[in-house]
């Protein structure tokens, strides 16, 4: 992300550095600029202001820290700026000259914000119509802290999101990946001293059984051909050791989670082919991902998490996989409210924002919890569920709402044989196999579906019967007019980039 230069008042350097513990909210904001790498300057004419300290001891210890800042190059000069000067007011006293050089260096985008608790410069700073880039602490506290990486991605208890410096870089894990890249072992200690976080899942012997790194980016990519300059999510590391938990596609589903939530609108990785059998490369090109580029040896795979009408020219609508978690939702295509018990709920849903996790989870996977693909199996009246219809799932008993989008896959009717059912659910369904064995007995409905999104706010029962949606809880699959679903989406707060109409 491009690097955010903040200039610091005279005064709230002094707040800062002087002999008495610095004030709570103005520590919160530096802890959250050093977050965030904000680039904190220091004006010149600040040294100045500082020297005419009346408090000889506090202008001593300021004096003596400032070679700690960052100075602000070659700052504009509003001496002969008659137009500023004409909005602000020539100055009359020394400090006036430096509150005008402060908010000039703002005006002329020298830098992007200024932090300042003085009300003559915000006064000027709102003449001038830059009032929110003259920013108080609090204010600013608010505005960088919605800057912060939004971690809310939902991981599984087995899934640990710590420091790299916490891997053993000899771990036999990272063998292949030292085999690929002759600079990964450099390149792993310099994102470990940079304190780069991963998330990981540890076997039984405490070895690493899956991987992954990412980076948040900014820049252009260096492949045949280039890719132009766009922020990105880099998937530095993907790699999972363990098999049979669905943990590629969890990792998958995590990356894309973190992108969302961060507004970030593509995200790529470089690979090494391992033709003609090649387990990542069926992953993310299931989901999506394609060859945008090579770089040497390595393949540039890249998805964008959007997609327009237009660009479906090559990919049909009902080719769920490959658009999520963008998904077609025209009115020609089906909705379908699906009652679901908690019980079930819990197990597909695992990173649901209102659940809980059990006590098992943290000794074992949920595996179709893992899975972004996963399984229904009942007996609903319905026999005319087509690929590419939307499934609007309420969680009955507890709740009673609206609580989350998938997209059917594929749907397959009237059977009774388990061991089929169990061939096409595979570990995407919640059902055990003797549970299968039971709800075989009656001609039985499989349908194999995408997770898409969770609604921002579940939509209640009362409120599903106030806007006409619902009459009474559903108590099988039925489907709903596409008026009722534009309804659902406003109300459930689902973000509407990730539509195609």
């Amino acid at each position: 992300m491009t690097a955010i230069r903040v200039l610091l008042d005279t005064n709230i350097f002094i707040s800062r550095e002087d002999n008495r513990v610095i004030p709570e909210p103005l520590q919160k904001l530096l802890k959250t600029m050093n977050t965030l790498n904000v680039q904190v300057l220091l004006h010149p004419l600040s040294i100045e202001d500082i020297k005419r300290d009346t408090d000889t001891e506090r202008r001593q210890v300021s004096l003596s820290k400032l070679d700690a800042y960052a100075h602000l190059d070659s700052p504009p000069n509003c001496s002969s700026d008659g137009d500023f000067l004409s909005v602000v007011g020539p100055p009359q006293k020394p400090n006036d000259l430096v509150d005008n050089e402060l908010i000039y260096a703002v005006y002329k985008n020298a830098v992007h914000l200024l932090i300042t608790e003085d009300a003559g410069i915000k006064r000027k700073a709102s003449r001038l119509g830059i009032a929110e880039r003259a920013l108080g602490i609090r204010h600013a506290q608010a505005v960088f802290t919605e800057m912060l990486p939004n971690d809310g991605i939902g991981e599984p208890p087995l899934i640990h999101k710590c420091p790299l410096h916490n891997l053993n870089i000899n771990d036999i894990f990272f063998d292949d990946l030292k085999l690929d890249y002759d600079d990964f072992e450099s390149w792993f200690k310099r994102i470990s001293r940079e304190g780069r976080d991963c998330y990981t899942y540890f076997k039984d012997n405490d070895k690493i059984g899956a991987l992954l790194i990412f980076k948040d980016e900014e820049e252009s990519i260096d492949s045949a051909p280039p890719l132009p300059l766009s922020r990105r999510l880099k998937l530095c590391t993907l790699k999972v050791e363990d098999t049979g938990f669905r943990l590629g596609e969890l990792f998958i589903k995590l990356a894309v989670q973190y992108a969302r939530n961060n507004d970030i609108p593509e995200i790529y990785l470089t690979h090494v082919s391992k033709k003609p059998s090649d387990e990542l490369e069926t992953l993310i090109a299931n989901y999506g991902f394609e060859v945008a580029g090579t770089k040497g040896r390595e393949e540039v795979w890249l998805k964008k998490l959007t997609i327009s009408r237009h660009d479906l020219s090559t990919v049909p609508p009902t080719d769920i996989s490959i658009i999520w978690p963008s998904f077609y939702d025209a009115p020609d295509v089906q909705k379908i409210v699906v009652p679901i018990q908690p019980v079930w709920h819990d197990r597909l849903f695992i990173n649901f924002p209102y659940r809980e996790p059990s006590l098992f989870e943290f000794f074992d996977f949920i595996i179709e919890g893992n899975a972004i693909e996963k399984a229904y199996l009942g007996h609903p009246p319905l026999k005319n569920i087509s690929p590419g219809s939307i499934l609007l799932f309420y969680r009955s008993h507890d709740m009673g709402s609206l609580t989350a989008l998938g997209v059917v896959k594929e749907a397959h009717f009237g059977l009774q044989d388990p061991r089929e059912i169990i061939d096409i659910v595979r570990k995407r369904t919640v059902y055990r196999e003797e549970e299968i064995d039971e709800i075989a007995k009656k001609p039985t409905t499989v349908i194999l579906f995408t997770w898409n999104c969770y609604l921002d706010t579940p939509i209640s029962l009362d409120e599903l019967k106030k806007e006409k949606i619902l009459k009474g809880a559903p108590q099988s699959m039925q489907t709903i007019p596409h008026e009722s679903y534009l309804k659902i989406l406003k109300k459930g707060g689902v973000d509407e980039r990730f539509t195609i109409h």
